[in-house]
């Protein structure tokens, strides 16, 4: 590494450390850990809308192979549709990233000072001593490529924002359809005829809560917030929104014998 860029790295490190209170982020730092994110969102989207599909099938009185055939049919075409969008998603954003970069390397070339100054705002604000923000300014701007990426590095809040639009995408549509299958299981059982007797709307409900829990707590992690409040929130706006497709299921029962 050269010396601007092993200089920004110390300082990103730094940043983070101070922003999560801990040195280490456990799955954070890992390679699936740069797109949980995809895997929460796109998680918590399959599994409220799908389980919105079962709770209006049930408000009609829909049977349970009905139910498994919206439920997979909304399951799929959803999930594309979820993968897609997050692919342009971060491709636009990544194009805007790039003509950032751009634009920025041609204002650092035309006004070095100006960018220098910017850089030791930066670090006036983080506390360095003047001595240690002279020494870290002009070790960084020795290299534009770096001193460009580390300003936009802080801009962006200290966050690592290079990912692979193709991998945000997939993330998202397998945890789409991983989550979104959650309620679909007791009607599986149901229509399959295994001998087994359960209750699909009960078990629907209950199972899907449990993930709505575990996936509210996984969001908690992921914005720093306390888990089990965000926790309770994925599983009141879940129930919500079954209340709602459940009566709109039940007030328009009467259609299906028209």
């Amino acid at each position: 590494l050269s010396s601007s860029s092993a200089a920004s790295d110390v300082y990103k490190r730094q940043v983070s450390t101070q922003s999560t209170g801990t040195v280490k982020m456990g799955i954070f730092e890992t390679e699936i850990g740069k797109y949980i994110r995809s895997i929460v969102y796109g998680g918590t989207d399959g599994i409220i809308s799908i389980f919105g599909v079962v709770c209006g099938c049930y408000g009609a009185n829909l049977g349970a192979a009905v139910i498994l055939i919206l439920g997979f049919s909304n399951l799929l075409s959803e999930a594309i549709s979820m993968g897609v969008s997050d692919f342009l998603s971060q491709t636009s954003d990544s194009d805007m990233k790039e003509s950032e970069y751009l634009e920025k390397m041609k204002g650092f070339e035309a006004n070095p000072a100006l960018y220098k100054n910017k850089l030791r705002d930066v670090f006036s604000k983080r506390g360095f001593s003047p001595k240690e923000t002279d020494l870290l300014v002009n070790t960084i701007s020795t290299n534009s490529q770096t001193m460009v990426e580390f300003l936009m590095f802080d801009e962006d809040n200290h966050e690592d924002t290079a990912h692979s639009p193709t991998k945000s995408a997939l993330y998202t549509f397998l945890s789409f359809n991983f989550f979104g299958v959650v309620p679909l299981v007791a009607d599986a059982f149901i229509t399959l005829g295994l001998g087994i007797k359960v209750d699909g709307f009960f078990s629907a409900c209950l199972l899907t809560g449990a993930t709505l829990f575990i996936l509210g707590a996984l969001r908690g992690k992921y914005t720093r917030k306390n888990k089990l409040q965000t926790a309770i929130e994925m599983v009141a706006i879940g129930g919500f929104a079954a209340i709602v497709a459940y009566v709109i299921g039940y007030a328009l029962s009467g259609l299906k014998d028209e």
